[in-house]
């Protein structure tokens, strides 16, 4: 039996950062977040989407990995990452 993903609010919601990557294509990808204070975090998007949002002055960089991925790198003197939520199958104790 199939379990349905439910939206999980990741523990990083409110963080300061450094920079936010997204490389990869439209079946797979990956999610770079480095905070202010140097911690990284790392997760897997795989057939799914990704929806962000920025306001003020963001420099955004484009870069071509090979033919068919994309690297995408966020950063500003002040980036805050305002909502962090994923879709997750797994139970709450996951």
């Amino acid at each position: 039996m199939k379990q349905e993903a439910s939206l999980r609010t990741l523990p990083m919601e409110g963080l300061a950062l450094r920079e936010l990557v997204m490389q990869g294509n439209g079946k797979d990808a990956e999610v770079r977040v480095v905070s202010a204070d140097g911690r990284r975090f790392c997760f897997e998007v795989g057939g799914g989407s990704l929806r962000i949002a920025m306001r003020g002055t963001v420099l955004t960089e484009v870069h071509s990995l090979d033919d068919v991925s994309l690297r995408v790198r966020y950063t500003a003197e002040h980036l805050v990452l305002a909502r962090a939520r994923i879709h997750y199958p797994g139970s709450e104790a996951e």
